[in-house]
């Protein structure tokens, strides 16, 4: 084989090798997406603890699988976990820990527990464990049936990014092709987190020689239990029979627009208005009360970021943030017997 011929192999066989490193990029990139689904911490009690059929009077395991299926991690032990029991039947409980797991009481644990990553794409799962015992039945009672409950109480965020586009020609009237239209955006896949953004609707607003964009940012809950206000969401397991009702359903949400630029974030109430001079970032903020698990938020540029009518269009990038409390519960049933007589 001459030499030429020799040249002409490598050359073709390092294209070959390039080629197939960057397709195995790509594909692991589809893989790994984090921000997509609509879960946030999932959990579930193991099939035997607690046990479908307890002794009075004796002791029992109850173990709860909890795993973050979503983008976002829980950290500094800022996860709550609350067991719910019939105290005249389950008498007492104690907690087993672990490095993600720290006691509050005996009924309730603080957790950590990380979401989704590229080392991780299924999110981390962690075991809680308490041994519980149970009382004695009444004297009629052969057969009692009890319920354990478990609330979790956590912070969570929704982060979305996406292009939009930012057109000062509002009327369609300059001639020559635009560099992006202005549309609706749909979003069905999720972010990784119960609450979502589902839909963002642009709309270019005239103010003199310049424009100020804004957009309706419609919110859904999609997840297993109801988010709760990021303020005060641990009172739900510290205070699950305390008159809570009005941290229910409640998102806050930031946005921004290219250059890290904030938007104002209408709080969203009777009047429906904007302080639309508000400079301070945490006034920026939104305020969303989900109805039936739906809702949207009106967010739009500055006064000092109005964009001139004289720009051509242009694509910029946005991000919006919801942040919120998330509360869920889970049960299981089982049995307690008086111990046979022979």
């Amino acid at each position: 084989m001459s030499k030429k011929n020799i040249l002409l192999l490598i050359v073709l066989s390092v294209l070959l090798i390039s080629c197939q490193f960057s397709g195995t990029s790509t594909t692991g990139q589809r893989e790994i997406d984090t921000h997509i689904g609509f879960d946030g911490l999932t959990a579930e009690f193991s099939k035997d603890a607690p046990p479908q059929v307890v002794f009075e009077e004796s002791s029992f395991p109850i173990l709860l699988k909890v795993r973050n299926n979503g983008a976002y991690d829980i950290k500094e032990k800022k996860g709550t976990i609350t067991i719910g029991r019939e105290k005249d039947y389950v008498t007492g409980l104690v907690q087993a820990t672990s490095t993600k797991v720290g006691i509050l009481s005996g009924d309730s644990a603080s957790f950590d527990v990380d979401g989704k990553s590229i080392l991780n794409p299924y999110g981390e799962e962690i075991l809680l464990q308490w041994n519980a015992k149970t009382g004695k039945l009444d004297p009629q009672s052969e057969i009692k049936q009890s319920v354990i409950t478990a609330t979790l109480c956590y912070p969570y965020q929704t982060i979305l990014t996406t292009t939009l586009c930012i057109d000062p020609d509002v009327f369609g009237l300059r001639p020559g092709k635009k560099a992006c239209n202005v549309k609706d955006m749909g979003f069905s896949s999720g972010q990784g987190a119960p609450i979502a953004v589902t839909k963002i609707e642009q709309q270019m607003i005239p103010q003199g020689d310049s424009i100020k964009p804004q957009f309706l940012i419609f919110l859904e809950n999609r997840g297993r239990g109801t988010p709760v206000n990021i303020l005060n969401y641990h009172d739900i397991c510290a205070k699950p029979f305390s008159d809570t009702k009005n941290l229910w359903n409640t998102v806050r949400i930031k946005a921004f627009a290219s250059g890290n630029k904030q938007l104002i974030c209408c709080l969203n109430n009777a009047e429906g208005r904007c302080s639309e001079s508000e400079t301070q970032p945490d006034k920026m903020e939104g305020l969303v009360k989900l109805s039936d698990n739906k809702n949207f938020v009106r967010c739009i540029f500055q006064e000092k970021d109005a964009i001139p009518k004289s720009y051509d269009a242009y694509t910029s990038p946005l991000k919006v943030e919801l942040t919120y409390g998330y509360v869920q519960s889970i049960s299981a049933n089982f049995n307690i017997h008086k111990p046979l007589k022979y």
